[in-house]
């Protein structure tokens, strides 16, 4: 007897079911229909050196308050301001985090048609011996990565033509081929530096981001007027929010500069405009704080023990897989030691059979010593029996 289900109709104007509507959306979204709206979304790449504080600043901004663990490859965060209607209008955003500073690089491929992509670069203040070649190697691997998508080129016009042509700078600047985020992390510690090593890391700071047409500013978790600034600014790359222009260079206070309202001849009064580069603001990092580049090294843990992953029936499966594999393990390390016993023994009555203990063959040499002696004195004898 077949059973009959109630139907689930939808409210309003709608005349169907909900799997009607489904399968409706599913065919224009496969269909070229001129009244099909796709839904406006957002996406956003955080990128920089393990220990950036990447996770928090993510956390932060979600006002959510989890135990921060080292990300693994590429993690994901649906922004909690997203909500579907019927109509989908609705902007989203969708958050990304590269882990492993530059080691899982080739995770990057999966976001190849992530809509609206911001890339946001985490820069350690607390570590400046690590500034240049974290943005160097970082930057290099995301822009290997943007030249694949399909909106490389339109993004980039679109950048340039962002750029004020009445900049002074304008001949100098180099803006990124996608929107981008320059952010000081753990400014706590950096706030306790000495003032000349604060002035030298923000010069720094200030020109690569004037540089690239990046948005500058400085984080913590433990400053709520930050963290509130921090949102507003990200809001705008997550949801399209009026941006928040700012610009307070004060080295000994919470840095923020949006794009362009920064010049070189303020970055470094000193320097004449052809003097300034990456390569010379790389010297004077060098010569304050030598410059190492990122460890390359594969942390040992394993991700599939971390509870952060767990899924039921996988985590079963691969019980049951491990436990074959010990088995397996431990039988043929046990079939290998009684052969190792076996062959010692056969070795060892090898041995005995050909060992011979230094009396018996002493005794041997004596006889055929005697029976040489005896041999030679008969044959005399013989002989003389003979004449």
């Amino acid at each position: 007897m077949e059973r009959s289900f109630p139907e689930l109709k939808l409210p309003g104007d709608y005349a169907g079911t909900l799997l009607d509507y489904a399968v409706q959306e599913i065919l224009k979204k496969g269909t070229i229909d001129p009244e099909y709206i796709e839904p406006h979304q957002k996406s956003i790449l955080f990128v920089g050196n393990t220990s950036s504080g990447k996770t928090s600043l993510i956390q932060k901004f979600y006002g959510t308050i989890d135990s921060v663990e080292p990300t693994f490859m590429l993690d994901y965060f649906p922004s909690p301001e997203d909500y579907i209607t019927i109509d989908d209008d609705t902007t989203k955003c969708h958050i990304w985090e590269l882990g492993g500073g530059i080691l899982y690089e080739e995770a990057l491929t999966y976001l190849i048609d992530s809509p609206n992509l911001t890339v946001c670069l985490c820069l350690n203040l607390s570590k400046p011996q690590f500034l240049y070649y974290t943005q160097e190697e970082v930057l290099g691997i995301v822009l290997k990565f943007l030249k694949d998508r399909s909106d490389f080129k339109s993004s980039h016009k679109s950048r340039v033509a962002a750029m004020p042509n009445n900049h002074s700078d304008a001949g100098h600047l180099k803006p990124f081929p996608f929107p981008l985020i320059i952010i000081g992390t753990m400014y706590d510690v950096f706030y306790k530096f000495e003032p000349e090593k604060k002035r030298i890391i923000t010069q720094f700071m200030r020109y690569l981001s004037h540089l690239y047409g990046a948005y500058l500013f400085y984080w913590t978790d433990r400053n709520n007027e930050i963290i509130k600034h921090a949102k507003n600014i990200l809001k705008h790359y997550s949801h399209g929010d009026d941006m928040i222009k700012m610009k307070k260079t004060d080295y000994n206070r919470a840095v923020y500069v949006s794009p362009y309202s920064d010049n070189l001849t303020e970055i470094d009064p000193i320097a004449s405009k052809m003097e300034h580069s990456l390569e010379k603001y790389r010297l004077t990092l060098e010569a304050h704080f030598p410059q190492e580049r990122i460890s390359k090294s594969i942390s040992e843990e394993n991700p599939a023990d971390n509870p952060k992953y767990a899924e039921l029936l996988i985590d079963l499966i691969r019980e049951e897989q491990l436990q074959k594999q010990a088995t397996i393990e431990y039988w043929s390390k046990k079939f290998e030691e009684e052969e190792r016993e076996e062959l010692k023994l056969l070795m060892e009555k090898r041995l005995k059979t050909k060992r011979r203990s230094p009396l018996k063959k002493s005794k041997n040499i004596f006889f055929r010593k005697f029976i040489n002696f005896a041999t030679s004195y008969l044959k005399k004898f013989l002989n003389i029996l003979y004449i």
